[in-house]
């Protein structure tokens, strides 16, 4: 399992700043037409725009594992051979796909949500795997 960890000034460390300046881009232009929550059907049931449903996967199940070189989100990127290929259309640039497996190795950290409680006051909540 993995947690995005905290500095001392409670804030997430850089992993989540490089989702947020590296990865979100790259899907948000490459992937979110075909698998985000807008679409009215996800392909392959595979949405990628939010926390929940990119950690959930799609009918091929999982498709991102912490710290694992071997995750299909990587895999379909990198056109392997044994997996259809992402974007179906051509292969995203080399630094895109740099950024997506740095990002994995980083341990996949994602953004924190801000959750309203019932006395009013907000509580960080980090994603984790």
């Amino acid at each position: 399992m993995l947690v995005v960890s905290l500095s001392s000034t409670g804030r997430a460390d850089d992993g989540a700043d490089f989702f947020e300046k590296k990865v979100r881009p790259v899907l948000a232009e490459h992937c979110y037409s075909c698998h985000s929550t807008a679409t009215k059907k996800a392909k392959g049931g595979l949405q990628l725009d939010t926390p929940k449903v990119l950690l959930k996967g799609g009918d091929s199940g999982p498709v991102l594992a912490a710290n694992d070189e071997t995750s299909l989100l990587l895999q379909v990127v990198a056109h392997d051979p044994d997996v259809p290929a992402m974007p179906p259309k051509g292969k995203l640039p080399d630094a895109a796909v740099a950024d997506l497996r740095r990002w994995v190795k980083m341990g996949a950290p994602l953004p924190a949500a801000t959750t309203q409680l019932a006395d009013g006051t907000a509580a960080r909540q980090f994603w984790s795997f």
